[in-house]
């Protein structure tokens, strides 16, 4: 008989990742983007080729980064957030 009586006492859960505050406007854009968020971090936007279009640091010293889309080509961009335990991707377009 053995293992075939075995009774599950419970689910292993993994811990939550941590989250940040992210919010990326307008969307869409045909101007400047804001992104505002709530602790340091990296801030990336890439094309939809992965290409690293525009970096900012931001170090908490305002209410988030801005990019200039005026040099952009039209169509949809990740904005990928990084801090040191997590990172929170965003979609904008910008439109011409």
């Amino acid at each position: 008989m053995g293992n075939d009586y075995l009774v599950p006492t419970g689910i292993a859960t993994a811990p939550a990742a941590p989250s940040i505050d992210v919010k990326v406007y307008p969307n869409p854009s045909n101007g400047m983007i804001n992104v505002a968020i709530s602790e340091e971090a990296e801030v990336l936007m890439i094309d939809m080729m992965g290409k690293v279009v525009a970096r900012a640091n931001y170090v908490g010293n305002a209410n988030g980064v801005q990019f200039n889309s005026d040099f952009l080509s039209a169509g949809v961009y990740n904005v990928v957030v990084k801090t040191e335990n997590t990172t929170v991707t965003e979609r904008v377009t910008v439109i011409k």
